[in-house]
Order: structure tokens, then sequence, then C-alpha cells
């Protein structure tokens, strides 16, 4: 499946800027009080003048007039037309991709529409600063000013703002992969781009961002339903927006058929993506429709014509440094050649794909090193128990011969005896003790795999970006004035993508519900998420004593397994219903799992079951799992609490 193609990227940041098309009117209308700023002091009106004139000629910079208009309300200490002049300043800022200036400049703007509760301007403020930052990959500050618009959309109950503010912010959580919010977010603005007559464009973009979210999600049936709908919104009305709808959703529609394994179809599909993508003359569409076509073409043992159209989609990706279409393109290619039996080709063609993968299998090899040495010592450790168990069983039949020898001595020999097992019991309770520590170690190389998988997340993307990043630096010195400008455009491109995946990364170490609300509240809000999208519905049952809460050193590790055995039912088990029960007696907790899906069949434990147990061992727990085909399946957690 394409994981991330360029076109829904490309698709995300025109949704971003979107509520500017929705709110490209005069900005007289942007404020709670409905000024006119036609109607605003002389001096105003003619720095109005000049700034339209600037703008006609569109000779340089004219954002000195809006400056020089704001400074000059500033110094009055007049408040009123303030913001407006602020939302215009943005726009031009926007208009002209000046990013920094935007949030440079505005924020001092907002503060002071959201203190005098001019929610319009306020609202299109925010909405300003969450894309520059969104631009820019800073998810984190995006997100905040998102949310901050939606505060003020509500206030004046603007529907149309707020189905464009919902899918804004479901476009970051796409940024940082988190699906299943991004899942649950995308509903909240169909249901407001549902309520609204004239919002084709709106709910085309809600509806492929839905499709594409269920796709990644795997849950192919529910991506061809959305898929379906998009079509309905395709804009007649504009000719490259037709164009550009149609290659959306023939890129969607033959991945979904390819999934579906409908070739026939994908290739139609597939084909036509094709063919808009080239009356829209860009050149990244061209590439990823090329690479979806020639896969297609593999599948259906076309190797001939899927060797054309992936070297022609390789040759773009190579041209403007796009790495992981690169990748994409290298794959079929050298798949390609080799079923057809070309494999001197096949080898250079998989030579090239290694070499932008040699690192990612470096570090697969040091994980793989780090687990041998691991079970090295932890053998070890039980070797010197057994050697030591035995010394202990010879000593004490030592002592028995001993004390037959003679019963002058017996109550000296008594008393050393039993000085000389409490040592060797000393001795053996230390070496229990190292071989605890030797299963905690291995607890923490599980723990130090996850940090080896975000370690090959910053390889696969970062160091990927970067380098192709450095590749596109090089081949600046050989390319025309104009062709320069294009490149560091890509260049600037490739560095967002970079830092959002920093950002994504940082901000997946720790769920905020766990460490204000505990365990149990985190699980409900993570249940919550999941049971909103329609996925699965997971019901938490609750049969703790009131004012319950676990133990610190208990709870982030009882929420990643709990994360993970619903993940697991998700992916596995074609559930529709699941329930965590929470229950504690004396001195025992029990953490119990079950849904409704098609059982556990598996003889062999996975690696995720075997990370699980060997957690809970380090906790002092125990793990069973039992499930019967076509009945579901049970999964039951018993720890130990002991009084402290």
């Amino acid at each position: 499946m394409l994981k991330c193609n360029t076109f829904m990227i490309k698709l995300r940041i025109y949704s971003i800027i979107l509520f500017l098309i929705c709110t490209n009117t005069d900005l007289a209308g942007q404020v709670h009080t409905n000024q006119d700023l036609e109607k605003a002091p002389e001096a105003l009106q003619e720095m109005l003048t000049a700034l339209r004139g600037c703008i006609a000629k569109d000779t340089g910079d004219c954002s000195h007039y809006y400056k020089k208009a704001i400074r000059l309300q500033e110094d009055k200490k007049d408040e009123e037309y303030l913001t407006s002049f602020y939302c215009i300043l943005g726009k031009y800022y926007f208009d002209k991709g000046r990013f920094e200036a935007v949030l440079r400049d505005l924020p001092k703007g907002y503060h002071t529409a959201d203190r005098r509760r001019e929610h319009y301007n306020a609202g299109y403020l925010a909405n300003l600063m969450a894309a520059a930052y969104s631009y820019q990959a800073a998810t984190d500050s995006a997100l905040h000013y998102f949310l901050e618009a939606r505060k003020h959309y509500v206030a004046i109950n603007d529907s149309i703002q707020l189905a464009q503010n919902y899918s804004n912010t479901a476009s970051v959580y796409v940024d940082i992969k988190d699906d299943i919010t991004a899942l649950s977010t995308y509903y909240k603005a169909w249901v407001y781009s549902n309520s609204l007559n004239n919002s084709k464009l709106n709910k085309f973009n809600v509806s492929v961002n839905l499709a594409e979210t269920y796709l990644r999600l795997e849950k192919i049936d529910s991506a061809y339903h959305w898929a379906l709908i998009c079509r309905q919104y395709i804009e007649p009305d504009n000719q490259y927006e037709i164009d550009w709808e149609n290659a959306i959703c023939d890129m969607l529609f033959a991945n979904i058929y390819r999934e579906r394994k409908q070739l026939d179809s994908a290739l139609l599909c597939a084909k036509s993506a094709v063919q808009n993508a080239l009356k829209l003359a860009d050149s990244q569409f061209v590439a990823d429709a090329y690479a979806v076509k020639a896969k297609v073409l593999f599948l259906q043992k076309n190797y001939k014509q899927a060797i054309e159209d992936a070297l022609k989609s390789k040759a773009i990706n190579s041209r403007y440094g796009n790495v992981l279409g690169l990748t994409r393109s290298l794959t079929v290619l050298s798949e390609s050649y080799f079923a057809l039996g070309a494999f001197k080709e096949a080898a250079q063609s998989y030579k090239e794909q290694l070499a932008l993968t040699d690192t990612l299998m470096s570090q697969q090899n040091i994980s793989a090193i780090r687990d041998m040495s691991t079970k090295y010592e932890t053998e070890k450790k039980e070797r010197q128990l057994a050697e030591q168990a035995l010394l202990i069983q010879q000593k004490d039949a030592q002592m028995r011969n001993w004390l037959m020898g003679g019963g002058a001595v017996l109550l000296s020999l008594a008393i050393f005896i039993w000085q000389y097992r409490r040592n060797q019991q000393r001795k053996l309770k230390l070496l229990e003790q190292e071989n605890e520590n030797a299963v905690l170690k291995a607890m923490m190389n599980g723990e130090e795999r996850e940090r080896n998988r975000i370690s090959k997340d910053l390889h696969d993307g970062v160091a990927a970006m970067l380098g192709a990043a450095k590749m596109s630096l090089q081949s600046i010195p050989f390319l025309s004035e104009e062709k320069k400008k294009e490149q560091l455009e890509k260049i600037a491109q490739l560095i967002s993508n970079t830092h959002t995946d920093v950002r994504r990364i940082a901000h997946d170490l720790l769920p905020v519900t766990l460490a204000k609300e505990g365990l149990l509240s985190a699980i409900a809000q993570f249940a919550a998420d999941i049971s909103h999208t329609g996925i699965l519905d997971i019901r938490i049952n609750d049969k703790l004593p009131p004012g319950f809460r676990f133990p610190p050193n208990m709870e982030l590790m009882l929420y990643r397994i709990i994360q993970e055995l619903l993940n697991n039912v998700i992916k596995h088990s074609r559930a529709t219903q699941a329930q965590v029960t929470f229950t504690r007696t004396d001195e025992q907790l029990e953490i119990e799992v079950m849904d409704n899906g098609i059982g556990f069949t598996e003889n062999k434990e996975s690696q995720g079951l075997y990370s699980i147990r060997e957690r809970l061992k380090a906790l002092g727990g125990s793990f069973t799992i039992k499930g019967t085909e076509r009945k579901g399946t049970r999964v039951q957690l018993l720890l130990e609490l002991k009084e402290r």
C-alpha cells in the first residue's frame, strides 16, 4: 500500500489554506462588531489607497503600508480597526509565502482580537498562524492555534469555518501519523460540512482524507465507500480543479483496487491518473501516478510496460530529489527486470535501492547483535545459579559426613554449618537477584529496541530527506537561474517535511492523559477515540475500589501493554466489540481484555506477545491468552500488589 503520496501532501496543504478562499471577502466583515474600513479615519484611508496601488504595481514589498497603519493606531492607543489591518497584513504575508513574517508579526494582533472578543478576526489570525506553523512542521504550535481558532468560531457558531477547522486539525494528526485521532477529527469535519449547502470543495477534501486514512488503516471497504463519496463532489466549474480532483480520485481508486486484487480496474484508474497528472503539468503528481501504474502492471505480469513506467517515475524523482518516491520506483524496477530475466539490470536497480537502505540494514544488524548479547548474559547468569546450587548440595553432603565423625564437636559443627548455609543462601539469593536484574536488562533492551525503532524512523525519514536535500543542493551549480529557484523551494519543502517527522517522534513519547489523570483515564480516552471511528467498539469495565490509583512504576508499562493488545485486536481479530475489565482483590490486580473476533489460533508466540510477557514478568506479574476459533480471544494479566 502507498503509505504517503506526494499528492496527498499537496491535498493537505491545499486544505489548510482553503479557509483563505472561504473568507476571501472584504475584511471589513471579519470582526464581531462589523467594522467598515471604508469608513475609517482619513489617515487610514490614505494608507489603504497607497497600499492598493503598491499591490497593483507589484514592484516590491508593500507590508510597510500595513505596519504604518498599525503603528498609527497603536500610538493613538486606538484599537478600533487595528485587528483588521493585522488580518490583511497576515493575508499579504501568506500570499507571498512569508511564513516567518506571519509568526513574527501576527501574535500581537491575535492577542488584541482575543482580548476584545473580535471573534472573526481572532479566528482568522489564529488560522493564519496555525497554517504557517503547519507549513514549517511545528505540529504542537499548529494544533494550539487551530484549537484557538475553533474557540472563536464556536462563539459565533460559524459552521463553515468549524468544518474547515476540524479538517485542518485532522491534517496535523495525519502529519504526526496518529491516524486514529485523525479519523475521528475528519468525521467531525464531515458532520459540519454536510450541514452546509454550498461546500462541494470542502466535502471533496474531507471525503478524500477519510478514504486515505481508512486505506492506511487497511480498512479497504470503508476506504472504497468514502472514495465513491468523493467522486460526487468534483467541482464542474473549473477545468484545473476538475483535473486536480480527478487525479486525486484516480490515484485513490487505483490503490484501493490494487489492495482488492481487482487489477484491471486498478490499471484503468492508474492510466486515468497519469493523464490527469500530465494535464496539471505537476511533476510529482506525474511521478506518483507512473509508480502506481507500474506496480499494477507488475502484478499483471506486464513486465515490459511496468519497466517503462517505472523508469519514467524514477527519472522524475531523481530530478527532484524525492528519495521516498525514488525508492518505490527502484523497487518496482528491480522486481520487473528480475521477472523478465534481465538480471544485470535487475541487479543494478537493486544496487541503487540498497544504496538508499544500507543504513537501515546496519541498524537491524545492530539490534540483532544486542539481542544475542542479552540472551548470552542471561544464560550465563542461569548457569552460574545452577553451578552454585550444585556446590551447595556438595557442601551439605560433606558437612553431614563430618557430623558422623564425632559427637564431641556436634555443637560447634552445628553452628558452623548454620553459618555456612546462611552464607551460601545469601550468595544464592544474590545470584537470583542478579538473574532478576538480567531479566530487567532484557526488558530494558526491549525498550532499547523501541528506541531503535524511533532511530529507524529518524533514519528512514529524517536522514533520507536530509540526504535528498544534500543531493539537491549539490545539483544547484549546474542549473539555470530559474531552475535554481525551483530547486531551492523543493529543498525548503524537504526540510519542512524533516521537521514534521522529528516533531511527530517527540509527540508520541508520553501520553498526556496518563501523566495527568492516571492509567484508567488514559485507557478510557484511547478506547473512546477508537470507538468513535467505528473501527471497534471498546468498553471499559471499572471494578476497582473508589479512588484507586495504580502504582506510578506500573502505569506507563501497563498502558503500553493494553494499547498493544487493543491494536492487535484491530489488526488481527476482525472483531466488532472488545472489553477491558479492571478488578482488584486484596493483594492482586487483574486486567482482562476480551473480544468477539475470530479467536487466537497461532501455536507459536509472536514477538509482541513475548514482549508483553517479559514486561509483566519484570513487574512481578503473569500473562495468559486463550482463544477459540470464531469465538473470540481472552487475555488475562495478573499482578501482585504489595502494600507500600
